[in-house]
């Protein structure tokens, strides 16, 4: 009679067994779980990436032994995934980040954080990739999730909405993204004031917008605007607040405006001086922007001292063989030719020339540009012979850079060729009367090239030509000693 009851009583407590051996099983593995994912992260920040990854996929297997209310299986593929993304393989990760969305999209509701997160990761994994044709969808699915949750003012929205209004600039759709930038100054001055500077870099952005747009005028206003906020809330000597200076007086450069842009670059350039004292490198470059505009505006001789004291602080910087003093040559060079001082423009690019030969070597690009612009100065003074010796120089290092199939080598041989058949041209000529071709550049000749030419005996044009002109240059010679021993 017993044996029924403890049968049943037996049964009872057999169902029980299972189901506490059933939850100690689960909480053994939710326990793993833990164990592994705290493992990872302790790994992660020791640098020990290898094996943090190794910790996260021993935590997955162990989620996926689990049903549990919380999702470990999405959140161990979420990890994985941000583990890649930390090690820049963003391919990898948003293999993760989708499988991690699958995963969610299934268990939870379409509007539910965990979801917002994720397409959030997946979008800025797309974005590192330049996918930005995927990005829009998921922005947008981002943005109705958290209208829904927290109203259309929510500072959450900040970032996806600018993300949002960037991706439309960059695809020069500017209408849509003045859209979403007008939501980014609303939601900006909600969550910070309209004082704010986070007010004021929007505002810098729709600036930015209208001036891809080329429109100039519409632009400066919105730079000003960003200026006024800069002003009030940091001061006139900030770095901000200059380089909002600099800004509209570039606007103003673009409507040609220089009445206008070149005392806000004046202005610009006395704060900096204060705020970089001791700083020659910084204060050398910021007298460049004033500098262009002058010279824009036909007032080179203003220019030119200014390009004078940033050569003299750059060679003090950095020592007077540095790159950057060879382009400071270069826009010293450029002033002088602007006011037809081309023996100095010569001289300060020979000197930039022979800067980058001790830097660069002689085969480099630069070099070869810089021949260039020496050949071009001698043409500027019609000496064709000091012309042709530098565009066929320019053209050898071409050759040995680019090869000679390479349009840059072809428009130079084209240039050297030129300048051989007018070489050619002024020496017919001034046999025929008795005087010697290009007598300004021949009789340079022998000391061109302060920097290396000076360094090599006396160099005779003749000698140098290749289509037959010196042999008629010299039977002219030997005709004329003919008839004076006669």
């Amino acid at each position: 009679m017993l044996k029924k009851p403890l049968a049943l009583a037996a049964g009872i407590p057999v169902v029980l067994l299972l189901d506490v051996f059933s939850l100690s099983g689960a909480f053994a593995a939710d326990n793993d779980w833990r164990k592994h994912t705290d493992s990872a992260n302790e790994m992660m920040r020791s640098g020990k990436i290898d094996k943090a990854l190794i910790e996260f996929n021993t935590a997955l297997e162990s989620a996926e032994r689990l049903k549990a209310e919380d999702d470990l299986v999405a959140q161990s593929l979420s990890n994985i995934a941000h583990l890649y993304k930390r090690q820049n393989k963003y391919k990898e990760a948003e293999v993760y980040y989708r499988k991690a969305l699958a995963r969610r999209e299934q268990t939870l509701s379409p509007d539910s954080e965990p979801i917002d997160r994720n397409l959030e990761d997946l979008v800025y994994t797309l974005w590192d990739q330049r996918k930005y044709d995927s990005v829009a969808p998921l922005l947008t699915r981002v943005i109705a999730i958290r209208e829904k949750q927290k109203g259309k003012d929510y500072d959450g929205l900040e970032r996806p909405v600018s993300l949002m209004a960037r991706l439309y600039s960059d695809r020069e759709q500017y209408s849509e993204a003045r859209t979403y930038l007008d939501r980014v100054v609303e939601i900006r001055k909600k969550a910070y004031g309209s004082d704010s500077l986070r007010v004021a870099d929007a505002y810098d952005q729709i600036a930015r917008l209208k001036r891809d747009e080329h429109k100039y005028g519409e632009a400066r206003d919105w730079y000003q605007k960003a200026l006024k906020i800069r002003e009030k809330m940091l001061g006139k000597e900030h770095f901000q607040t200059v380089r909002n200076m600099d800004e509209v007086a570039w606007t103003y450069t673009r409507e040609k405006q220089f009445d206008k842009a070149i005392p806000l670059y004046g202005e610009s350039l006395e704060i900096k001086r204060k705020l970089l004292v001791g700083e020659k490198i910084e204060v050398a470059r910021a007298m460049r922007d004033l500098v262009r505009a002058y010279q824009d505006n036909d007032q080179t001789d203003k220019a030119l001292p200014l390009v004078e004291e940033e050569l003299k602080l750059l060679k003090e910087a950095l020592g007077p063989e540095h790159i950057e003093v060879a382009e400071s040559y270069d826009r010293l060079s450029d002033a002088h030719r602007r006011l037809n001082q081309l023996d100095k423009s010569i001289t300060d690019e020979e000197q930039a020339l022979e800067i980058r030969k001790k830097t660069l070597g002689d085969k480099h690009i630069e070099v070869a540009q810089n021949l260039k612009r020496i050949s071009r100065l001698h043409q500027q003074r019609n000496e064709t012979a000091l012309a042709a010796l530098y565009a066929k120089r320019e053209v050898s290092v071409l050759k040995t850079l680019v090869g000679s199939n390479n349009p840059e080598y072809i428009n130079a041989k084209r240039d050297e060729t030129s300048l051989d058949e007018k070489l050619k041209r002024e020496s017919v000529e001034a046999a025929k009367k008795n005087e010697k071709p290009s007598s300004s550049g021949a009789a340079k000749i022998e000391k061109v090239d302060s920097s290396s030419l000076r360094k090599e005996k006396k160099i005779k044009v003749e000698k140098k030509s290749k289509d037959g002109q010196s042999i008629e240059i010299e039977k002219t010679t030997k005709a004329e000693k003919a008839k004076k021993s006669d």
